[in-house]
């Protein structure tokens, strides 16, 4: 049986770690000094304490399970609390080597999507998959579970409190506002969005005074018609979305402690009474742009007062602006970068693979010979041009790479003879995310002039499809190709396209009532030439493959149906491991490659071979894949493991 090794090369071992990724950030005052709290995304993931002034890392400390962050806020002890991506909430004390656990949140939670503090201190959260709200309590730090926000939801994505009421963003079904009373939490006020939508994911909520300011996204409404993305105010008072003081163009700040909010805008820097609404006249400023706006009363640069700070972490630097003369300073914020998971493993040219992190957009070019990789996109990225996010697949055709990118399934297009140049080359051919409602390319396939891909949709919607590039020039779409299924893994020979599909739809919302199924699809006449379900209930056919004989195989799991091309009629099932796929959602929950007459199975944490001729198998890795991912070059299987990329010679599995 062939060993598990980890590769010699030293750039294989944790190939994405190169550039920071971040999702979130806080600002605080320890000691006199600014600081700026930061989930740095990785394996696990490490909540980092940078400097403004001196730009230098005071704390790194590792959050246990978390791989990504999702919320970050400071209490009024200044602690710092952190969630993300597990249902863990970690506390941080400034000063400390370690950051505390404080337990799952919920029994049912699985990720902390939010964070907020309230006027007495307390800190609220809300978290997924059930919509739950919970807080803190300070000084005890006794999480209360106040269950579910709203019958039907599964995100409490956003949470922001004063002294009376929390305010909770549910969704991704019905998106709306709910108010819950702090005193008697079974009073709740359904505040709706001012054009209502049937599915998406609100982004930042904050309490503004009098008004609550929301960032509501894009969505097809009752109607059928479809809303664009908006940034609104809400009153609190009149309870009416009609604010004369709304930016539709910018996020306002938090509230200072001269009780103004700030619009940054074209070198503007505009103040608005936080309770009377009455807008102040501009003052001049820098142009500054960035994802994360804090208010803080800090000394920087000697001066001390109410200061409006801007994070861009692609540019990676803070600007501070005076809020009352408008002047800027802008700083440099390096973090250090932690090892990614593995999200997306692919074949390139020959001796050559892309890899995608898990918790932001990064992708790495390995060279398997030499260990030598490049990671992109570059830092800090220049321009307003289009860039890759989180890489869900890829697959080489010619002299190009095609990279399917989350959010908003876009599709890009590499040349590979070319020097790589964020927002021109790789150059996006497709964006799927506005008419069809997708967001992650993840199936990949090719064969003669022609590449295909697979999608699976938006929060809260059903239904994917089928991509085709002809000639590496034309695109064109099939949505539903299979109704309300995801296309999960695709195989091509000739003309002909094979998909397997997963039940499940995007995050947040209940999977179609039919199992998944498997399909072939004609791409030079344009029709679909079979589809079939080799077995009742299926979760997802994970991965698909063609053998010698031209025969499709279908891996669901662990379990092998070997389907007859021209009608997809079951020919024989292996059962490789017994182990029943759970009804819980599942997109790919194996991977399958065909290498010199033997199939490789992933499934669970664990690879076999499989001989196609006589349905034997073996294993060859066991307990330490982390994802279906395979790819095989040079005799040697490669797959993830965490954040580490691993192989083992496929030489002695002849």
């Amino acid at each position: 049986m062939p060993s598990s090794a980890v590769v010699v090369a030293d750039g294989w071992r944790t190939p994405v770690d190169a550039v920071p990724q971040t999702k979130t950030s806080a600002a605080l005052v320890v000691d006199g000094r600014l600081k700026l709290a930061v989930i740095v995304s990785g394996s696990p993931a490490r909540l980092q304490l940078v400097d403004v002034e001196s730009n230098h890392v005071d704390s790194s400390v590792g959050l246990p399970g978390m791989s990504t962050g999702e919320a970050v806020v400071v209490d009024h002890q200044g602690r710092v609390y952190a969630g993300g991506n597990t249902e863990h909430l970690y506390r941080y004390t400034p000063g400390q080597i370690s950051a505390v656990d404080l337990g799952p949140v919920t029994p049912r939670a699985s990720n902390v999507f939010a964070l907020g503090v309230g006027t007495d201190g307390v800190v609220w959260g809300g978290s997924y998959p059930h919509a739950e709200l919970w807080r803190v309590a300070p000084e005890s730090s006794r999480i209360t579970n106040l269950g579910q926000v709203r019958a039907g939801a599964q995100y409490a994505r956003r949470v922001a409190a004063d002294g009376r009421f929390v305010y909770v963003a549910v969704g991704p079904s019905r998106p709306e506002i709910i108010r819950i009373s702090i005193d008697d939490p079974a009073d709740r006020l359904q505040i709706p969005l001012p054009d209502p939508i049937a599915t998406g994911i609100i982004g930042r909520i904050r309490l503004l005074g009098r008004f609550l300011s929301v960032e509501i996204p894009a969505g097809v409404a009752r109607s059928g018609q479809l809303q664009p993305y908006q940034r609104r105010l809400y009153d609190l008072s009149t309870r009416t979305w009609a604010v004369p003081a709304n930016d539709p163009t910018q996020l306002p700040s938090p509230v200072s402690g001269s009780g103004d909010f700030y619009y940054l805008d074209d070198g503007e820097l505009t103040a608005v009474d936080a309770q009377s609404g009455d807008v102040r006249p501009p003052v001049r400023t820098a142009d500054i742009g960035g994802r994360d706006t804090h208010v803080l009363h800090a000394t920087l640069g000697g001066a001390t007062g109410e200061r409006l700070l801007v994070y861009n972490p692609r540019r990676e630097e803070l600007t501070s602006v005076d809020v009352l003369t408008g002047a800027a300073a802008r700083y440099p914020i390096t973090l250090s970068a932690v090892p990614m998971t593995i999200k997306s493993v692919s074949r390139g040219d020959p001796g050559r693979i892309f890899v995608g992190g898990y918790g932001g957009g990064s992708l790495s070019i390995v060279n398997l010979r030499t260990g030598a990789k490049s990671q992109f996109p570059s830092r800090p990225i220049k321009g307003a041009g289009r860039v890759i996010g989180e890489i869900e697949g890829t697959v080489a055709h010619g002299r190009y790479q095609y990279l399917g990118s989350y959010t908003g399934s876009k599709v890009f297009q590499y040349d590979r003879t070319q020097p790589w140049v964020d927002g021109t080359n790789p150059r996006v051919i497709a964006d799927l995310g506005g008419a069809y409602r997708q967001d992650r390319p993840r199936a990949w396939a090719t064969a003669g002039d022609r590449v295909y891909f697979g999608t699976i949709p938006k929060y809260g919607v059903l239904g994917g499809g089928l991509g085709i590039i002809d000639s590496d020039t034309t695109v064109r779409y099939i949505p539903d190709v299979v109704p309300e299924q995801s296309v999960v893994s695709l195989a091509a020979r000739g003309d002909v396209v094979v998909g397997g599909t997963s039940r499940w739809g995007g995050l947040g919302t209940q999977p179609s009532t039919g199992g998944a199924t498997v399909f072939a699809y004609d791409a030079a006449r344009g029709v679909k030439i079979w589809e079939n379900s080799p077995v009742r209930g299926a979760q997802a056919f994970g991965a698909v493959a063609f053998d010698p004989s031209g025969s499709v195989w279908a891996a669901q799991g662990g379990v092998l149906f070997e389907l007859d091309h021209l009608t997809g009629a079951v020919k024989r099932r292996v059962d490789v491991t017994t182990e029943p796929q759970q009804d819980e959602l599942t997109y790919n929950s194996s991977a399958l490659v065909m290498h010199r007459g033997m199939l490789y199975l992933q499934t669970g944490t664990s690879i076999y071979s499989v001989d196609p001729s006589t349905g034997q198998s073996k294993t060859l890795v066991e307990g330490e894949v982390s994802l279906p991912q395979l790819v095989v070059d040079d005799n040697q299987l490669i797959y993830p493991a965490g954040a580490e990329l691993r192989s083992i010679s496929l030489t002695a599995d002849r």
